[in-house]
């Protein structure tokens, strides 16, 4: 048996099953609480970093209001507004000296604002005062002063954060400062409108930002930016960022939004951005922390659940190893037990040792049980093998005894029938040929006893075969009644037949069989009959599958049979009659043979009688139908007598009829008798030196093979068991030596080996036809004119055929 080349053992499926049981669902929770833990951590830590970036805002918030806070201060000092509401005409050098004196010691009492670079105040007169980081405010860079000075005006009196911007102060040693500014104005008289007099200027040091927002921001994987409503980064952690700009489309997604948070790749990382617009200022703050630190956290619920699982993992294997010693250790050895029974290794096979008290345990005890058994009844089949072995042997040598029984009773019986038969073709007085007519019967009945012992020790063997062949059963019923018509005479009993119409003219069946078992049931008809009828009537009955069934039934008026001998008049060895006073002979195989034969040809056999007032037999038999284009079906009488007839056979009565077929006589054929039975040699050349043949006789198949090379012979009658050289053996010589020069010389199997199978053994062996002994003339006739059809057979006296010889 193949095995299946990826089927798992035990302890794969046990490690299977506590992998699914228990390492599975470990680590299923594992990663769901990793999951859970992460989505926890960066919940928590955005919410963090968002509360974090809303807290820088306010910081810058506060940032703003201190430098507004100062602006406005500046913005409301009347010297201020009065210095700045003055024309050029108004002022002249003292004048300036003064007022920047008075200017420089007013601002210089907001300079202790942290991060404060400078203070730029410009008159309507074009006056320009300065405190800050240089006394020299000279060279100003006129086109920063422009974008201040449109800004402010843009702004409407309110002040304007421009952002980081480049120092209006060449002097100055800011290059870069975040600049605040606001126009200034002047109420003339009391009544309004007010109208723009000044510009004032705040620039602050960008690097002081830092200052504010250390202490609330210490990651080093994180990032904060500060960026303008002109997209220019202000402040930033990484200080080369300084001064860079913004993309428009991600700028825009922060304004749009104002303020939140959300995941952004950057650089091929996913990283957790939050952003806070200031309402103030429109600056905008915004932290952007990679996601890995945000779930950092979380790989410690993986490192831990990994080392669960590895710990499982080496539970598993530790238990596995137990099982393997403890589980599947003993069915191993049970499994390689039951393979070497498979293999016919049984005397290899030992007891396995119980090494526990659990399901293992009985597992191993019944497998212990379960070879003890098998060893007995191996021992029992070795037994029965060998009483069958016994029984076979003495099987065949009863067939052997059979046939040699067969053969040794038929050979004398050849010689005792056709000497019988010979004799009667002699003058004979009334009271001999009595005596030989008794004489004959009684040969004829032993001859029947032997063919009927013979035909119940085939059936038993199951050597019997049926073989179909075309016949007409309305001629096969005729035929019967004509050969049984003499003896019913002789004992003054009318013998009739009946036939329906519908029975087929032409069936296929074996037709020989058929005539043993209506013979069989006539004889014993006329035989149990000693005055009144036997009928015989055969009639068709539907039948199925386009096979044809005849119903046969054979009556008498005889003595019956007693009710109780019913139910085993079928029996072997059994008669109505078994006492000693029983008036009727015979071996009570007959009926047993045609019920057989019946069961053979698909039918059953039935009884139906009274004692005193005869019996009915009634079988049933199936036969095929014959095809369209069968040939004619030539009926057994045609088989007695046309053979001869139509060969040229002739016996007369009269002496004319004899001139005459002497007359026509033609040429003798010449037939070489092999046989080394001299009475059956002295019977064959007797029978066919009275139909014209030249017989030359050979007692064995060597001197046979001799007698063929020195003379010519139309024909060979061959014994098949012979000395030095069987039939067998001197035919395939004979076959071989033809295949050299062409011919064929037609060679009949004329043996008393009549056994199943031995005419199929002498027609394989190369011989042209069979006839058993004791053989019978018009059959032997029979076989040489079908092998001989261009010759003619012609009796050379006035002797009658016998039936058999």
């Amino acid at each position: 048996m193949q095995m299946n080349r990826f089927r798992f053992n035990l302890l794969s499926k046990f490690l299977a099953f506590i992998g699914l049981i228990g390492v599975l669902p470990l680590a299923a929770m594992g990663l769901i609480s990793y999951q859970t833990a992460v989505r926890t951590v960066e919940m928590q830590a955005s919410r963090h970093t968002q509360q974090l970036t809303v807290q820088q805002r306010r910081y810058l918030d506060l940032l703003h209001q201190e430098i507004e806070s100062l602006i406005e201060n500046l913005s409301s000092v009347d010297d201020i507004k009065l210095v700045a509401g003055q024309t050029a005409e108004e002022t002249n050098t003292y004048t300036r000296l003064a007022t920047q004196a008075r200017i420089g010691y007013i601002l210089s009492g907001y300079t202790n604002l942290r991060g404060l670079v400078s203070i730029d105040i410009f008159t309507a007169g074009g006056d320009h005062y300065h405190v800050g980081d240089t006394l020299d405010f000279k060279e100003l860079r006129t086109d920063v002063l422009g974008r201040i000075w449109n800004a402010a005006k843009a702004a409407e009196g309110r002040i304007v954060w421009l952002g980081l911007e480049d120092n209006i102060n060449n002097a100055s040693k800011m290059s870069k400062v975040i600049v605040a500014a606001r126009l200034l104005n002047v109420i003339p008289g009391l009544t309004p409108p007010t109208r723009p007099v000044g510009l004032l200027v705040v620039n602050y040091d960008p690097n002081s930002l830092p200052s504010h927002f250390v202490d609330g921001y210490r990651d080093e994987d994180a990032l904060m930016l500060i960026v303008d409503p002109s997209r220019r980064v202000v402040y930033a952690t990484e200080q080369k960022l300084v001064g860079a700009v913004l993309s428009r489309t991600f700028y825009a997604r922060l304004r749009q939004a104002g303020e939140g948070s959300f995941v952004e790749t950057i650089e091929g990382h996913p990283t957790f951005v939050s952003f806070s617009r200031s309402l103030q200022s429109g600056w905008t703050v915004l932290n952007f922390t990679p996601m890995r630190t945000l779930t950092e956290p979380a790989t410690q619920i993986f490192y831990v659940t990994s080392f669960l699982l590895v710990g499982s993992l080496l539970l598993v294997g530790v238990g596995a190893l137990f099982v393997s010693q403890s589980i599947v250790a003993p069915i191993k050895q049970i499994t390689r037990g039951f393979q070497q029974i498979q293999r016919g290794e049984l005397d290899k096979t030992h007891p396995l040792k119980v090494r526990s008290q659990d399901e293992i345990g009985d597992l191993t005890r019944w497998f212990n049980v379960f070879l003890d058994s098998l060893a007995e009844k191996q021992q029992t089949e070795q037994e029965l093998i060998a009483a069958r072995n016994a029984a076979e042997a003495a099987n065949r040598a009863k067939g052997e005894f059979l046939a040699n029984m067969s053969h040794e009773i038929r050979t004398p019986m050849n010689g005792i029938i056709g000497m019988l038969h010979l004799m009667q073709n002699t003058p004979l007085t009334e009271e001999q040929r009595d005596y030989l007519t008794t004489a004959v019967q009684s040969a004829d009945a032993l001859l029947h006893l032997l063919n009927d012992i013979l035909d119940f020790s085939k059936i038993e063997a199951g050597k019997l075969d049926l073989v179909p062949q075309l016949f007409d059963p309305h001629a096969l019923v005729e035929t019967l009644i004509k050969a049984h018509s003499p003896i019913a005479d002789a004992k003054s009993t009318r013998l009739k037949a009946q036939i329906a119409e519908d029975v087929p003219r032409r069936l296929i069946g074996d037709e020989l069989r058929l005539r043993q078992i209506l013979t069989n049931l006539l004889s014993n008809a006329i035989k149990f009959t000693d005055h009144g009828e036997v009928s015989l009537s055969v009639a068709a009955t539907p039948s199925q599958e386009g096979r044809i069934e005849l119903l046969f039934c054979v009556a008498d008026t005889g003595i019956g049979i007693p009710p109780e001998k019913l139910t085993s008049i079928f029996d072997a060895f059994v008669q109505a009659d078994a006492s000693s006073t029983r008036r009727f002979g015979g071996t009570g195989l007959g009926l047993t043979i045609s019920a057989r034969l019946v069961a053979m040809m698909g039918g059953r056999i039935w009884v139906q009688s009274k004692v005193g007032e005869g019996s009915t037999f009634f079988f049933t038999a199936v036969f095929d139908p014959a095809p369209q284009t069968a040939a004619s079906v030539s009926t057994p009488m045609q088989a007695l007598q046309p053979p001869l007839e139509s060969a040229g056979c002739a016996s007369g009565d009269s002496p004319q009829g004899e001139l005459e077929a002497e007359r026509a006589a033609p040429p003798r054929l010449r037939v070489l008798l092999a046989e080394d039975n001299v009475v059956n040699q002295k019977v064959a050349v007797r029978f066919l030196q009275k139909y014209n043949f030249e017989v030359a006789v050979v007692h064995n198949g060597a001197e046979a093979l001799a007698a063929l090379s020195h003379e010519e012979y139309d024909l060979v009658l061959m014994d098949v068991q012979m000395p030095v050289m069987d039939g067998l053996e001197a035919v395939q010589r004979l076959r071989k030596q033809e295949a050299a020069t062409g011919r064929h010389l037609p060679v009949i199997a004329m043996t008393a080996h009549a056994m199943q199978g031995d005419r199929e053994r002498c027609l394989a062996a190369g011989m042209d036809g069979y006839v058993s002994k004791p053989f019978k003339m018009h059959e032997l006739l029979a076989e040489i004119a079908s092998l001989l059809p261009g010759h003619a057979i012609v009796a050379s006296d006035t002797a009658t055929e016998s039936p058999s010889a």
